[in-house]
């Protein structure tokens, strides 16, 4: 890369090419100049100042582009096009659009667009601050090793960050702040996600990395999203004021079908806070196919040690805090949910071989339906264990809260679930059977108990010591998640939930 440590770096500035500080006069052509002048390792500055652009400043070599000066743009093309390999941006550089309300799609911040063939690499953006532009802050397509530490994206349309088709990337200390649709349906704050169409042609994000971000601030869509990616991680995130604060989806085919579940993904540590508008879900997973029973592909990852904080939708008993639909061995470990719009986790549909571990959830609530529960099936064939959770009052008040500590919703042959051992709940009945075919109570001593209609179960573990069966840990492989759910399933029957 440009500037590598123990490289005699050679440095200059825009102004030695004619460029100044001016917003009335265009200084694209001086800064374009110096650009295409020096050689690649350059270090080239933008001293402090605003430098009005009516074009884009291409990049088309391999050199590191340092503030502390900020670009203006005057137009509604990308304001810096990233179009070589080896790109450094840094060093407090600033740049500014023309409005943010409404969606320009060529109005980038920042471009860098490779080929599947020809992907670029090895672009890094540090320290960088873009606001202001109607086609989203910083758009990557087909790049390979991009890294991104300390970088501000705020008030720009649509998307903050979008990484498109891009392998291997790591985002660190990003800092994303309102994110408008620009008339659009939704927005995002960072997406790593594919274009629709076959995957030969638009290939999955995989790798990417999103570290101890701050997202503030997307109230139509999504903080952080993957349409179909494959190991995408949030890890240490606190995401605030965002419709869906995490949101890990399928991504459609060339016929506009969710076709492509998002694989072994994780999101670890993170806090997600609705406080003060609408929400739909605090983090949601879910995987491919658009009819119950009939899934395309599953979802798979780990969702571990979050904290989610006045997210869900409390007059719709659909949704949650958490939210998790079509996936296939999901580990949910050690997670919170403080004042969930009506559940603290939602198992909607098609979750098999699921985990739910550790779970606290305080004041589910509702004002227009009386069934806020620590966890809730809402459909059919989900099948898996809940081993722990503590459902406890705090000091919500509303209609109903902490209604139920487990409520299956659709009971039926397709919905399994294994309840216990250490679960408790601080108010209400601690399982319950939406058909009124079971009410057991706070006692923990209940043998297995099948409710439901057919060979529908869902039950306690039994109070005579049954030996734990080993599970072993997740990993990337398949191998090793077809042995997870086989393993899970052999539990399951050795507890009499499953034939």
């Amino acid at each position: 890369m440009a500037g590598e440590p123990g490289l005699i770096v050679p440095v200059r500035s825009v102004n030695e090419y004619g460029a100044v500080p001016s917003v009335l006069v265009d200084q694209a052509s001086a800064i374009q100049l110096a650009i295409d002048s020096v050689p690649s390792g350059t270090t080239l500055r933008v001293p402090a100042g605003d430098y009005r652009v009516d074009t884009t400043v291409v990049v088309n070599r391999a050199i590191r582009l340092e503030g502390p000066g900020r670009l203006v743009a005057a137009h509604d093309s990308p304001c810096i096009s990233v179009e070589a390999d080896d790109v450094y941006l840094g060093g407090g550089l600033s740049l500014k659009g023309r409005q943010r309300t409404k969606w320009i799609p060529g109005a980038r911040g920042i471009s860098c667009i490779g080929t599947i063939e020809s992907p670029r690499r090895r672009l890094h953006i540090s320290d960088v601050n873009v606001t202001q532009f109607g086609g989203g802050g910083i758009v990557l397509e087909f790049v390979q090793d991009f890294t991104s530490t300390d970088t501000v994206v705020e008030g720009c349309a649509y998307y903050g960050m979008a990484l498109v088709s891009v392998q291997r990337a790591a985002i660190i200390k990003p800092t994303v702040v309102d994110i408008s649709t620009g008339g659009l349906p939704n927005a995002y704050g960072i997406t790593a996600t594919r274009w629709n169409g076959p995957l030969a042609v638009h290939p999955r994000s995989s790798d990417v990395l999103i570290s101890d971000a701050l997202i503030d601030g997307v109230p139509d869509w999504a903080g952080i999203d993957t349409h179909g990616g494959r190991r995408i991680t949030a890890l240490r995130c606190i995401v605030l004021r965002c419709k869906r604060g995490i949101d890990f989806v399928g991504g459609t085919n060339e016929l506009s079908v969710v076709s492509f579940a998002p694989l072994d993904v994780a999101i670890q540590d993170c806090v997600v806070d609705g406080t003060g508008i609408k929400t739909s879900h605090g983090i949601g997973v879910s995987g491919a196919g658009t009819v119950v029973g009939s899934p395309i592909e599953y979802a798979t990852g780990m969702i571990s040690g979050n904290h989610v904080i006045r997210s869900g939708d409390a007059s719709n008993h659909s949704l949650g805090g958490f939210w998790f639909r079509t996936t296939l061995g999901l580990r949910a470990i050690c997670n919170r949910a403080t004042e969930p719009g009506s559940h603290g986790v939602v198992l909607s549909s098609d979750n098999q071989a699921f985990i739910i571990s550790g779970l606290q959830v305080t004041d589910p609530w509702s004002d227009t339906h009386t069934i806020p529960s620590v966890v809730s099936t809402r459909s059919t064939n989900n099948s898996g264990v809940i081993s722990g959770f503590y459902g406890r009052r705090g000091g919500k008040e509303a209609t109903s809260v902490l209604a139920y500590g487990f409520y299956q919703s659709d009971p039926s042959t397709t919905t399994t679930v294994a309840v216990g051992p250490d679960c408790a709940v601080e108010s209400g009945t601690l399982l319950a059977e939406g058909g009124g075919g079971l009410r057991t109570g706070t006692s923990m001593n209940a043998s297995v108990v099948r409710v439901g209609r057919g060979n529908g179960r869902v039950g306690f573990f039994s109070a005579t010591p049954i030996p734990k069966p080993v599970i072993r840990a997740a990993a990337s492989d398949g191998a090793t998640t077809q042995a997870l759910v086989n393993d899970l399933r052999t539990a399951l029957i050795s507890l009499g939930l499953l034939r």
